[in-house]
C-alpha cells in the first residue's frame, strides 16, 4: 500500500444537502423508515404508527411496545479522474501532476473509507473509461489509486472529459459524492450542461491540477509531454507571451471559478502535494458553512 501510505489524514467528509434517503452514511437524515431489522423497544406514545407495534412482545408485557428504528446512511464516495497522457506533464518544478492527482483524490477517497463510506473509480485512458466497484476497504482504495496512477503516463490518450462526464450521467443513479479531478482546462457549453445536471443529482468537489508556468524555467525540464519536443526559447523568454500567457490562465480560471460557484460546486485548484492537504481542508470547510447556514 506504497500510495496509501503517504496520503493518509484524519479528515471528514460534509455535505451541504441533508441526505432524501436512508441507506445513504452517517450524515444528517430528513426522513425515517423501517426494515427487517430494528434496534430496540420502547413504550408506546400516543401518535405513534400501528404498524410499528411488536406484538409478539406487547403480548408479554403490561403496556404496547414500539420497534424503533435506526438508519444505517452510508454514501458512496465516487473518485472521478479525468487522467491521461496531459497528467504526466509537470505540476511545479518537483513534482508532475500525475502525483498530485494521486495525493488529492487519495485524500478524499482515504477520509471517506474512514468514516465507513463506499468509495469507487471512474478514470479516463487506455482510450476507455475504467471503473472500480465502490468498496469500504483502504487496500481496494490503494488498487484504484495503482490504477490512476498508471492512466497518468505520458503513453495515455489524453483524457475526455466530456465523455466522463457522459459516462457517469448514463451510469451514476444513486446520489453519491464525485470528486471530480480534472485539468486546468476551458469547460465549454456541453461540459457546462452536463456538470449543470450532475449537481442537480449529486454533491460534486472539484480538484483541478494546474500545469507548472513555463515561462522564466529551466529549459532541460520543459518538454511537451505528448510528443517530448523542446518548448522554443523565444516562447520562454519573451515578456509579452509571458504575460499573454497570465492574462489567459487568469480568464480561465476567473470564468471556471464563476461556473462552479453558480452551480453549488466546491472546487480548489491544488499545484503540489504540499499544498493538497489545506487546499481539502479549505474545500470541506466551505462545505460545513454551508451547512451551518
Amino acid at each position: 500500500m506504497a500510495l496509501l501510505t503517504k496520503i493518509k489524514a484524519n479528515l471528514t467528509i460534509a455535505t451541504r444537502r441533508r441526505v432524501p434517503g436512508l441507506l445513504e452514511g452517517q450524515y444528517a437524515s430528513t426522513v425515517t423508515g423501517r426494515s427487517l431489522d430494528f434496534s430496540d423497544l420502547r413504550e408506546y406514545v400516543l401518535g405513534d404508527d400501528v404498524k410499528d407495534f411488536d406484538w409478539k412482545a406487547t403480548a408479554r408485557h403490561v403496556t404496547p411496545l414500539v420497534k424503533r428504528y435506526v438508519a444505517d446512511r452510508k454514501r458512496t464516495v465516487l473518485l472521478t479522474v479525468c487522467a491521461g497522457a496531459q497528467m504526466a506533464g509537470l505540476a511545479n518544478v518537483a513534482e508532475t501532476k500525475a502525483e498530485v492527482v494521486i495525493m488529492a483524490a487519495g485524500l478524499m477517497g482515504y477520509l471517506g473509507a474512514r468514516h465507513g463510506d463506499y468509495v469507487g473509480l471512474q478514470v479516463t485512458g487506455a482510450g476507455k473509461i475504467t471503473v472500480q466497484r465502490p468498496s469500504t476497504r483502504e487496500i481496494e482504495l490503494e488498487r484504484m489509486l495503482q490504477i490512476v496512477q498508471a492512466r497518468c503516463a505520458a503513453g495515455e490518450p489524453a483524457g475526455d472529459l466530456k465523455a466522463l462526464l457522459e459516462f457517469i450521467v448514463a451510469t451514476v443513479r444513486r446520489r453519491s459524492i464525485l470528486v471530480l479531478v480534472i485539468d486546468d482546462v476551458a469547460l465549454d457549453g456541453p461540459v457546462e450542461a452536463l456538470l449543470r445536471r450532475l449537481a442537480a443529482q449529486h454533491e460534486i468537489f472539484v480538484i483541478v491540477v494546474p500545469d507548472l508556468d513555463p515561462t522564466g524555467e529551466d529549459p532541460e525540464i520543459l518538454h511537451e509531454v505528448i510528443d517530448n519536443a523542446e518548448i522554443p526559447a523565444f516562447v520562454r523568454n519573451d515578456p509579452e507571451l509571458a504575460a499573454q500567457l497570465a492574462d489567459a490562465d487568469a480568464a480561465r480560471r476567473e470564468e471556471r471559478a464563476r461556473l462552479f460557484t453558480g452551480l453549488g460546486i466546491s472546487h480548489e485548484v491544488i499545484g503540489s502535494t504540499d499544498d493538497a492537504i489545506p487546499a481539502i481542508f479549505r474545500l470541506l470547510g466551505r462545505t460545513r458553512h454551508a451547512i451551518r447556514g
